[in-house]
């Protein structure tokens, strides 16, 4: 049998040579359509960052003039656009989020947002982007000077560096404490959400229990008695799945379904108790005197 010669597209040849070249033809079509898809993405990266730095630029313009809300806008609306792309605006321009923060600033007149945007004067570290040290010091210095200008407007005096001092220290103290009561809040919240699923499982117990009993209750009214282990047991699916769903509702607060559930499962409990006609105390009762007498 002559030899044949299989090639990646899955094409067979009976001779060498033309196999081989056939393979040489399908290596370089996906050389070049390896070049064409990297040529491609690149356009495609290049046009991004036009439009990017494009928005940017108009950004930039916004805030030179002093108009506020358009810078906000601009801001929020790049972050947007880019945010599902390798490389979304807030990385390439992380220093903006200082642009937004000096313009809300201005216009609550927030001499303390801005001062806490210009880090209260402290020299930028420059750990997180030091090749942009100086456009994050002149975001700095351009925060620290709308803060005192708009403390020196509602004061109607020259701050001092011992008022910026004292400014910080507050702020940090009730940043603290907004911390702390954030905390307090979340262990608050845990606790009760650990209650809460306590007080489900307790509720789907008892709730799927009643509903078992008030079906065992209902076979016993039409059937005079207790019958077949195997219809006991699909009750007994019937009131598991009842509980899960009643612990469910209880969680999610679906007050109606919960209450449905719980409705059947009372009946089923006051039966038990011989508080019914036919009660499935009497019943059980009747059912351990007989096996005492046999």
């Amino acid at each position: 049998m002559a030899d044949t010669y299989k090639t990646i597209d899955g094409r067979t040849f009976t001779d060498r040579n033309t196999a081989q070249n056939h393979a040489n033809d399908l290596a370089n079509n996906i050389a070049i359509d390896s070049a064409r898809s990297a040529q491609i993405e690149n356009t495609l990266r290049r046009e991004m960052a036009e439009k990017q730095f494009e928005a940017y630029k108009l950004i930039t313009q916004d805030f030179d003039n002093g108009n506020w809300n358009a810078v906000i806008n601009g801001i929020k609306a790049a972050n947007e656009e880019w945010k599902t792309y390798t490389f979304p605006f807030n990385t390439v321009y992380p220093h903006a989020y200082m642009m937004e923060y000096i313009a809300e600033a201005n216009i609550n007149s927030d001499y303390e947002k801005a001062f806490a945007t210009g880090k209260w004067g402290k020299p930028y570290n420059g750990e997180d982007y030091p090749t942009k040290r100086k456009t994050w010091d002149f975001f700095h210095r351009i925060a620290m000077d709308t803060g005192k200008r708009l403390w020196e407007k509602k004061y109607g005096r020259t701050i001092t560096d011992a008022d910026i001092n004292q400014l910080r220290i507050e702020h940090e103290k009730n940043t603290n404490n907004k911390r702390k009561m954030r905390q307090r809040e979340e262990a608050v919240s845990s606790a009760k959400g650990f209650i809460n699923s306590f007080v489900s499982i307790i509720f789907g117990i008892v709730c799927g229990a009643g509903v078992l009993l008030t079906s065992v209750w209902i076979l016993v009214l039409i059937t005079g008695k207790i019958t077949s282990g195997l219809l006991i047991l699909g009750l007994l699916a019937v009131g598991i799945f009842s509980g899960i769903v009643a612990g469910k509702a209880f969680s999610n607060k679906k007050n109606l379904v919960f209450i449905l559930i719980l409705s059947l499962s009372i009946v089923g409990w006051l039966s038990l108790f011989g508080l019914l006609p036919n009660s499935l105390k009497s019943v059980f009762q009747e059912a351990t005197t007989e096996q005492t007498t046999e």
